[in-house]
Formats: C-alpha cells, structure tokens, sequence
C-alpha cells in the first residue's frame, strides 16, 4: 500500500489535466482513491487549497465509514470465539477477555470530528493545532517513506506487486468514475 500511495503522489497530479479534472473533482478522485491520509495530502495539494480540503474530507469521509465495519467484525470475531469457546474446539488464550468491538483509536477520531465540528475550540488552539498537524504529518510521511524496501519489494515477488498495482488501478478507476457522475 504505501508503494502504490507513493505512486499516487507522483503519477495523479500529472493526469489532473489530461482529464480534464478540476481541482473540485482531482481532490475528490484523490480522497477516493489514495490509501494513506498522508499521501491523499501530499497527492492533493499539488492542485491547490479546494483540492486538498475536498480530498481530506472525502478521505476522512472514508474512515469514519470504517467505524461500522470494524464494529461489526468485532462483533463477528466476539461470536465466533464464545461459540467455540462453548464447543471446546477452543480456548480463549486471554482468559476470557474479548478484543473491543470498536478499538479506542476510532472513538477517539470520531470524538475529535465532534469537537471540531462544534466549534468549541478557538483559533488560537486551531492554529497551534495546524502548526502541530504539520509536523505530525511530515514525521508521518518521512516514516512511510523510509518503510519502503527495495530489497523487501523485489524478494516479494513480481505477482504481490502486480497485485497490489491491479486493485490500486482498479480503485482508481472507479473512484474516477465516481466523480465524473457525482461532480461536474
């Protein structure tokens, strides 16, 4: 994921005017279509500030809508476990504890999406958290950067890379498709 977002940061800036995009629909297709927040900024911004809040919103968009995903695998998970633990087939190696049906790292963004939205905090809060998100995102995105192997990369195989470069295409695509009939 973090090569194909890699990807996204050069390669879909340099297809926002051959077709046709405008910042409005390449923010869009970006948010749609980049893996990794840190990436979806840095892909974005190069269109200018319209695009780079419309990608983060569809983005973000995109990971509050995991919250119902993760909870019911949780929920799935808890099951499948009570009812092999009622089987016998197999034994809760936690004593008895379940995982969380909904990590504390979802709650905890879903409560700062609240907050913000509310409007209590002030500009001066907002400006010195701006500052710090900066910093965050550029140690985040150095981070990503210095994961990638080349080494790992070739001795994974050419079948996990084509892989993994299909269905990055294929989300593209789609996502592509998705704003050509949402934005016009």
């Amino acid at each position: 994921m973090t090569l194909c977002g890699t990807l996204a940061i050069g390669v879909l800036p340099l297809l926002m005017h051959p077709l046709g995009l405008s910042p409005e629909q390449f923010g869009a297709w970006t948010g749609a279509s980049v893996h990794d927040v840190g990436q979806v900024v840095a892909t974005a911004q190069t269109a200018g500030p319209v695009a780079l809040a419309l990608a983060v919103v569809v983005k973000l968009t995109r990971v509050v809508l995991l919250a119902p995903i993760v909870a019911g695998a949780g929920l799935a998970q808890r099951w499948s476990m009570r009812r092999k633990s009622r089987n016998g087939t197999e034994a809760n190696d936690d004593g008895g504890k379940f995982p969380p049906i909904v990590p504390l790292f979802v709650l905890g963004f879903i409560a700062m999406v609240a907050v913000r939205s509310v409007g209590w905090l002030g500009p001066g809060v907002l400006d010195a958290a701006g500052g710090l998100q900066d910093i965050l995102l550029a140690s985040a995105l150095f981070g990503l950067g210095s994961a990638v192997r080349v080494r790992t990369l070739l001795h994974t195989g050419g079948r996990a890379a084509l892989v993994a470069l299909g269905s990055w295409f294929l989300i593209a695509i789609l996502g592509l498709g998705a704003v050509f009939l949402m934005i016009r």
